[in-house]
């Protein structure tokens, strides 16, 4: 009977000992993930604002064999779920609007990270460089950035 209650203890002690050990000590930090918020400065860019960083974006770029790109995209409201957008690139043979579009000119509104205080040149010079393009006859811009500024550049050679 000894050996019983003996043993009976034992295995009372060895589940409080197993059971003590498998929980946390509150003293642990927990594995939450962390928030943490960044103060937008103004600039208008994919990492300022909404979107894009722009509410209107006009392009047009003309050769002189005729051929042009041109994108139109504008969003409609201020949430950024509705927006219009049109894209036709007579060198690649396309003209195309709303979603398709969007996910062509997409590409190219990433690429160019634009902001309100990019040198006019810089900005020439990275769509010609996505679009792999020496040269141009005509080369006009106009973007509305989230924040109230506007970029205008307009090159006729």
């Amino acid at each position: 009977m000894k050996k019983l209650s003996f043993f009976g203890i034992l295995l009372i002690m060895g589940i409080l000992v197993v059971s003590g050990c498998s929980k946390k000590s509150v003293d642990e930090p927990k594995d939450d993930p962390v928030i943490s918020t960044e103060t937008e400065t103004e600039g208008g860019s994919l990492e300022h604002g909404d979107g894009y960083g722009f509410d209107e974006f006009e392009l047009e770029i003309n050769f002189d064999n005729d051929e042009e790109i041109e994108i139109d995209y504008e969003v409609i409201d201020k949430a950024g779920e509705e927006v219009k957008a049109s894209y036709q690139n007579t060198l690649a043979n396309l003209d195309i609007k709303d979603e398709k579009a969007m996910n062509e000119i997409g590409e190219l509104f990433i690429y160019l990270l634009l902001t309100k205080d990019m040198p006019e040149e810089e900005v020439i010079d990275k769509i010609l460089t996505f679009y792999e393009l020496e040269d141009y006859t005509k080369f006009e811009l106009e973007v509305n950035f989230d924040e109230g500024t506007e970029l205008r550049i307009k090159d006729v050679k």
